[in-house]
C-alpha cells in the first residue's frame, strides 16, 4: 500500500498567520477576522494531537474551525483524506474520537481552544467598513491596518494563554512535532497499536494484514503475563467488533496460540480420543460406516457425557441441591435445533433459562447435522465440521476466561486436559482424574 507520508520527516514548520491574513484581505472584515481566529485554534489543537505537516496543511486549507472538527463523521474523513492516505486518516481519527471522550456534555471545543475577540472586535460592519483594512508590510516597516491590529491582539491574547511561544517571530506561529524518522506505526507501542486497532474496526480483509494487525495489538486485549483477556466477554466484543465477522475463529486461534505456545491440538489428538471412547462406551458404530463423518464425531463427544456423568449443581432448591441429568450435561455443550430458522425460537427459550455460555449448535439431528455454529455473546460464529466448532467453543471459554456450565464442567475440564493439557480449574475434580488416567494421560 502507497502512502503520501510514508516517510514522515520532522515536521518543525511555521504557518504564517500574516500570509494567510494577506490571502484573504479582498474578503468581508468579518470572514477575515474569523480565519485568523480559526487558524490559530485549530493549528493549536492539531499541535495537541501531534499531526504530521500533510494533516495540518490540509486542514487548515479548509478553514476548519474547532467546532467544525468536533463534528467531523466517517463519510467526511473520507472525503479529506485520499485512499493512499490510509496513515493519515488513522492517525487523525484516533485523535479525534481520544478527544470527544473529553469533552464535556455538549461542548464543542475545548477550554483552550475558546475565542479571545475581544468585545471591541464586534463592531459593526458599517465602523469597520470606514477603517483601512490592511497595508502589506512596507521595506524596513510593518503591515498596518484593522487585521493586522486584530492579528497583533490575538497574538497578545495566545501568548498570555500558552498558544504560541513568546519568542516567535511576530508574522508566524511555529509548530513542532518531534517524530522519529524511522519510526514504523505497524510494530509502534502505544498510540499506533490504537491505530491498528482502528483500523481492525472498520477492515476485514485483505486476511494476511488482518491478521498482523491482529498479532500485533494483542497487548491490548491481554496484559503482559495473563492467559486471558483482560476485559468481560461483551466487552471485547464491542471493543474488537471483528469478532463477529467471518474471520472470528482464525483471530482467536492466533491468540490462543499466542498464551498457550506449547498446547495440544483437539484435532491431533481427536482419532485417538474416539478410539478410546470406544473401548469404554458401547453403543457408538465405526466410524467408516457412518453416513456422515461429523455425525460419528458427535457421538463420540456425546459419549464422554456418559463417562463423566455432572455432579450436584450448585442451584440450591427445595431439596436443597438438584442434580443435573446427562442429557443436561449435553445439552449445555451441544444443542440440536432442527433448522435454522428455529434458531432465535429456542435462543430466547435458553435465555429465559438464565445465564447463556458459548455452546456449540448442530443445525439438524445427530444422524444428519447441516451446518455448525458457536455462540459467543450474542453472535454465531459458523464452522464446516464439527470438530472445529468444539475447539473454538473451548478456546472462548479460555481466553475470555468465562467459567463452563455447572452442567458440563467435567466434560470441559476432561477436554482442557487430555487436548490441550491445560489445567483450568483450580482444584482436580476425581471424575477427570480417574478417566485420564484409563486413558492413559499424565
Amino acid at each position: 500500500m502507497s502512502e503520501n507520508n510514508s516517510d514522515i520527516d520532522y515536521f518543525h514548520e511555521e504557518v504564517d498567520v500574516e500570509e494567510l491574513v494577506s490571502s484573504v484581505s479582498s474578503q468581508e472584515p468579518q470572514y477575515v477576522v474569523h480565519c485568523v481566529e480559526t487558524a490559530a485554534e485549530t493549528l493549536k489543537l492539531l499541535k495537541e494531537w501531534q499531526m504530521p505537516s500533510s494533516v495540518v496543511h490540509k486542514i487548515l486549507g479548509l478553514n476548519l474551525t474547532v467546532e467544525d472538527i468536533s463534528n467531523l463523521i466517517e463519510s467526511d474523513l473520507n472525503t479529506i483524506f485520499a485512499p493512499d492516505q490510509l496513515r493519515d486518516k488513522i492517525r487523525f481519527r484516533t485523535s479525534l474520537n481520544n478527544w470527544r471522550r473529553h469533552l464535556p456534555t455538549g461542548a464543542a471545543s475545548l477550554d483552550c481552544c475558546e475565542k479571545v475577540v475581544s468585545s471591541d472586535q464586534s463592531a459593526s460592519s458599517h465602523q469597520i467598513e470606514k477603517a483601512t483594512y490592511y497595508i502589506p508590510r512596507p521595506p524596513g516597516g510593518y503591515p498596518r491596518g484593522t487585521f493586522y491590529d486584530k492579528y497583533r491582539n490575538l497574538r497578545r491574547s495566545y501568548i498570555k494563554k500558552g498558544y504560541i511561544n513568546k519568542r516567535a517571530r511576530v508574522k508566524s506561529v511555529t509548530y513542532e512535532i518531534h517524530e522519529s524518522e524511522d519510526s514504523d506505526p505497524a510494530v509502534d507501542q502505544g498510540s499506533s497499536l490504537h491505530d491498528l486497532k482502528l483500523w481492525l474496526s472498520s477492515n476485514f480483509e485483505p486476511l494476511q494484514q488482518v491478521q498482523e494487525n491482529w498479532t500485533n495489538t494483542f497487548p491490548l486485549r491481554c496484559p503482559a503475563g495473563q492467559k486471558h483477556y483482560e476485559l468481560t466477554i461483551s466487552e471485547i466484543m464491542s471493543e474488537w467488533p471483528i469478532l463477529k465477522t467471518a474471520v472470528a475463529s482464525i483471530l482467536i486461534n492466533l491468540d490462543f496460540a499466542i498464551v498457550n505456545p506449547v498446547a495440544g491440538s483437539l484435532e491431533t489428538h481427536w482419532e485417538t480420543f474416539c478410539g478410546k471412547v470406544l473401548n469404554h462406551v458401547s453403543g457408538i458404530g465405526n466410524k467408516h460406516n457412518a453416513e456422515n463423518p461429523d455425525s460419528w464425531d458427535i457421538e463420540c463427544m456425546l459419549g464422554l457425557h456418559k463417562l463423566l456423568p455432572p455432579s450436584f449443581s450448585k442451584t440450591a432448591g427445595k431439596s436443597g441441591k438438584k442434580k443435573w441429568t446427562i442429557a443436561d450435561s449435553q445439552k449445555s455443550q451441544v444443542l440440536f435445533i432442527p433448522v435454522l430458522n428455529d434458531l432465535e425460537t429456542v435462543m430466547n427459550q435458553r435465555r429465559q433459562e438464565g445465564k447463556i455460555q458459548p455452546f456449540v449448535v448442530i443445525i439438524g439431528t445427530q444422524a444428519q447435522p447441516t451446518g455448525f455454529f458457536v455462540y459467543l455473546d450474542g453472535h454465531f460464529l459458523k464452522f464446516s465440521k464439527f470438530v472445529e466448532a468444539v475447539d473454538i467453543c473451548f478456546k472462548i471459554f479460555h481466553l475470555f476466561n468465562v467459567e463452563y456450565p455447572d452442567q458440563s464442567i467435567t466434560v470441559w475440564e476432561f477436554i482442557s486436559r487430555y487436548f490441550y493439557q491445560i489445567k483450568s480449574t483450580t482444584k482436580q475434580i476425581p471424575k477427570v482424574e480417574n478417566l485420564l488416567n484409563k486413558f492413559q494421560v499424565n
